[in-house]
């Protein structure tokens, strides 16, 4: 059996609002836009908002009608909705041979009659204008001031997200209410206004309004905030749930590059009636929200509990409570108290039944507290409201692996790349669990389309290495290691680089090209640690060896540093002074020099560890508050 790299879930989406969902009425497109109700908003998004589909591989995107001149319709979007790029092309040029339709309310469907990017590099704004003929009257939206957008300003995102699966036609829109969390001044391809409304796949391009139903952004990002690393080495993208738009000024700045002109557009710059939420000096529940959403996003969580603390102490709405139970949730799972961040996901759930976010989040905490079926439950009830997330099918996908259901890991990993087919990682990790089935040409073949598609996929090569040292192919199993290696030293991951080397030193000094008993030694596991991650998961495992051996040896979670303890487990036993041991091992790597800075776990965790081993970390004998 070939040895498995094990790998670590994404980590927790922040998400602040949900999405709201109301009936369509007619608006009339000469009435005048007034402070305006959210309901009224979105009912008005819904006439001036369209479809933006392709007979392309796109789930498609969203757009909104800014101008008309006779039968002809000018509708806005993101260049990246309406242009699929040749690769390697400056400046930009799209493909010619994807046919793009628009899809208006009232479920028409119009052929594009120019389509005209105005982003003409990686450098510019990723905005686009598409024109449609209709003999059809539809409204067209007004344009706002984008720099009225101040930080605390309320704003609504509409776009068509493509849930459970849908795409094209078949999406119904969204309507998710926000603040303005932050306005930068640089961001890559524009997207300088950033807001915590929760937006999906096939939501960009979508018109970003605001408290008075007039046009001030385009939605076309979801940004991330991060990077985890996974225990194999693989870097998976941390869901921020933050979103951006690029401000409608900057669209009113190529007014002219667009064909248009300002009497064309209808405009309106006069200030909002709404005032922003009240930050300094918050008394009402929105205040409280905002105010929460502003300092989570800049990293002030002790800030941002108190807040959501208030929202829940003044009888909030249930979108209210929601809300505020999964960010102080967020807050206490990146504490590391596990268990409150679970009552709180728990609660946000109750508040909020369809929200695929929570089921999610609450996941990973079931993880991080060993309760792999939990996980997986929640992730099925995630993919009940979000079949077409390929993150969800992957991520469940490890769980099934850590409970040894490896046939079900696979289906959920194919699907995954049946959804994402550049999904590396997703290749990878399939690629693990067939070797474990014995299925070595199916794995090389999955690795080998993982560097494909990523080429610095270090783990893949390291991966790939290990099935051809058995199969004989000393020579590509060299190559891959070296290749391995330097993807390591040129991102500076020393620890796995030199455990790459080592591999390397015992496959070169070997005087046959033949396998033979010891042809494993590629990764022959060692009680060493070669990233944080995968030190902390070994300290959990180390906790629960102790407490419950027999839950986690059903539960088949063998990280890197503990497959020689799990051997020894299955022989002779394991006793919670060698577990000490173990915990020490640990510290030491943590705190040794070969670290720029001392890694400690979480406090939580510190906690349960200074509980059952009496085992004190230096950070809290410093300070003296390990029970506080």
């Amino acid at each position: 059996m070939m040895n498995c790299k094990f790998y670590q879930f994404n980590c927790l989406s922040r998400f602040i609002t949900r999405t709201l969902t109301v009936a369509a009425i007619a608006f009339s497109p000469t009435e005048i836009v007034i402070a305006k109700s959210a309901t009224e908003i979105a009912q008005f998004a819904q006439q001036i908002a369209v479809q933006i589909n392709s007979d392309g591989d796109s789930v498609g995107g969203t757009g909104v009608i800014v101008a008309k001149e006779g039968n002809t319709y000018t509708v806005l979007t993101a260049n990246h909705v309406a242009c699929s790029v040749l690769p390697g092309r400056s400046p930009i040029v799209c493909r010619s041979d994807i046919t793009y339709t628009v899809r208006t309310p009232d479920g028409k469907e119009y052929p594009t009659i120019g389509i005209q990017p105005l982003q003409k590099s990686k450098d510019d704004a990723d905005l686009a204008i598409v024109k449609f003929e209709s003999e059809q009257e539809y409204p067209v939206a007004t344009v706002g001031d984008s720099e009225q957008a101040k930080m605390g300003t309320q704003i609504y995102v509409f776009g068509y997200p493509s849930i459970n699966g849908s795409s094209g036609s078949q999406r119904d829109f969204e309507f998710s209410p926000g603040f303005v969390t932050s306005r930068p001044s640089d961001r890559p391809e524009g997207y300088t206004l950033r807001y915590n409304a929760v937006t999906k796949k096939g939501m960009s391009g979508g018109p970003a309004f605001d408290t008075e139903g007039r046009i001030v952004g385009i939605h076309g990002q979801v940004e991330a905030d991060g990077q985890a690393e996974t225990g194999s080495g693989n870097k998976i993208d941390i869901k921020s749930g933050w979103s951006a738009a690029i401000p409608v000024n900057t669209f009113m700045a190529q007014v002219a590059q667009a064909g248009l002109n300002d009497s064309s557009l209808k405009i309106d710059k006069n200030p909002p009636s709404q005032k922003p939420a009240q930050i300094d000096n918050p008394t009402a529940t929105q205040d409280y929200s905002a105010r929460g959403a502003l300092r989570q996003e800049q990293g002030d969580y002790k800030g941002a509990e108190e807040d959501f603390v208030k929202v829940l102490q003044q009888r909030p709405d249930r979108n209210q409570a929601f809300l505020a139970y999964l960010n102080r949730g967020n807050i206490r799972y990146q504490e590391g108290d596990y268990k409150s961040a679970l009552n709180d996901y728990t609660a946000a759930i109750k508040n909020n039944p369809s929200a695929a976010i929570a089921y999610h989040n609450r996941a990973v905490t079931n993880i991080k507290l060993g309760n792999y079926q939990g996980a997986i439950a929640d992730w099925t009830q995630a993919l009940q409201h979000d079949a077409g997330d390929a993150n969800t099918y992957y991520n469940r996908g490890v769980a099934y692996s850590r409970t040894g259901n490896r046939q079900a890991a696979i289906a959920d990993y194919t699907k995954a790349v049946q959804i994402d087919s550049n999904y590396a990682a997703a290749y990878n990790a399939r690629g693990n669990n067939r070797s474990e089935l014995g299925e070595q040409q199916q794995a090389l073949e999955d690795f080998s389309q993982a560097i494909k598609i990523d080429p610095g996929l270090a783990d893949a090569y390291n991966n790939r290495a290990v099935i051809r040292a058995a199969s004989g192919d000393r020579s590509g199993a060299i190559e891959d290691l070296r290749k391995a290696a330097q993807l390591l030293l040129d991102r500076g991951k020393t620890a796995q680089y030199q455990q790459v080397m080592e591999n390397l030193r015992k496959l070169e000094s070997s005087n046959s090209s033949q396998p033979s008993d010891n042809s494993q030694t590629a990764t022959a596991p060692r009680f060493t640690f070669t990233n944080i991650l995968e030190y902390s998961n070994c300290l959990e495992d180390i906790v629960q060896i102790s407490q419950a051996p027999e839950q986690l040896k059903q539960q088949g979670r063998k990280s890197n540093c503990l497959v020689d303890v799990f051997q020894k487990y299955e022989n002779t036993g394991i006793t919670v002074s060698e577990a000490l041991e173990l915990v020490k091992a640990a510290n030491s790597y943590a705190t040794s020099a070969q670290m720029t800075a001392k890694i400690f776990p979480p406090k939580g965790l510190r906690l349960k560890i200074a509980q059952i081993f009496g085992f004190v970390y230096q950070i809290d004998a410093q300070n003296q508050n390990i029970n506080k």
